[in-house]
């Protein structure tokens, strides 16, 4: 098959957890003193691991903001457009109380890719189980993730957790440039938003 960057690169740009995606919410996450300090400094704690097609990222930030704040901040999915550089475009084309069904475009290098997300939401866990929607089109082999909210201290803690497999191989130093950044621009725009109140 002929090389084909952006479907190479969106491993890189969507994180990824080797490990399976916990169903349910798993206990908060132990975290080290050197990371602890990032996030005392407002940092993004970042922790990847990645093989040739798929790679591997869990991303924690501490946000200044109750939970529910954040919850709403995280499921505005458009207004991650602006925060996310790769990211052209958001289209939500299922909502229910429990269910959301995203569309994502991309524009990576000058190619164009596409893929279709479901979000399984557990408001009462602060929970946010998502997969790839295998009955429309997408330019990706799978995609699996979770996002996981809970307070820590005086703040709220998020974690994101993603599973990606492009089917390709991904150049390691690409890889690894594009899931810190994404990544980073992704947590960093929830905890804006959060704790001004959009």
């Amino acid at each position: 098959m002929p090389f084909r960057p952006a479907v190479l690169l969106l491993a890189a740009i969507l994180p990824t957890l080797l490990a399976a995606i916990p169903d349910q919410p798993p206990p908060p996450l132990d975290v080290t003193a050197s990371e602890a300090s990032r996030l005392e400094a407002r940092k993004v704690v970042v922790r990847t691991e990645s093989t040739d097609s798929v790679g591997s990222a869990i991303g924690v930030i501490d946000i200044h903001a109750d939970e529910h704040r954040v919850w709403a901040s995280l499921l505005d999915f458009e207004a991650r457009v602006p925060e996310i550089r790769p990211l052209k475009g958001v289209s939500i084309y299922d909502s229910t109380d429990s269910t959301r069904g995203v569309q994502w475009d991309l524009a990576v290098f000058g190619a164009s890719v596409t893929f279709h997300c479901l979000y399984h939401l557990h408001p009462e866990k602060m929970w946010v189980r998502y997969a790839l929607d295998a009955s429309r089109p997408n330019d990706l082999v799978s995609v699996e993730g979770a996002y996981q909210i809970y307070s820590v201290g005086d703040s709220t803690r998020l974690i994101y957790r993603s599973a990606t497999d492009s089917g390709r191989k991904v150049p390691e130093f690409i890889r690894n440039w594009l899931a810190v950044g994404s990544l980073s621009e992704q947590l960093e725009g929830v905890r804006d938003r959060a704790e001004r109140g959009d």
